[in-house]
């Protein structure tokens, strides 16, 4: 009689590891997947900061060349008033 109940018993715990080998293996697909989304995000995320980066260097840069301009045009103004 126990020996129908081990075999019951051998054939749960066989069932019970094949599903939890089928759960652990979808639960690894689905980690990697998310990681892989992560680092997409990131590279996307790089590229944007970057992009981000260059537009404002180039305001800087635009703002001050203008800043220069306009001063230079003042200086100018002041230096030659007098003469006309």
């Amino acid at each position: 009689m126990t020996d129908g109940r081990d075999h019951e018993a051998h054939f749960k715990i066989d069932m019970h590891e094949k599903v939890c080998a089928e759960r652990y293996s979808n639960l690894w697909s689905a980690v990697q997947r998310i990681e892989a989304t992560i680092l997409a995000h990131n590279v996307t995320a790089d590229t944007r900061m970057t992009a981000l980066s260059n537009r404002l260097w180039a305001l800087v840069i635009g703002g001050a060349g203008a800043g220069f301009l306009g001063l230079a045009a003042v200086v100018f103004h002041l230096l030659t008033r007098g003469k006309a």
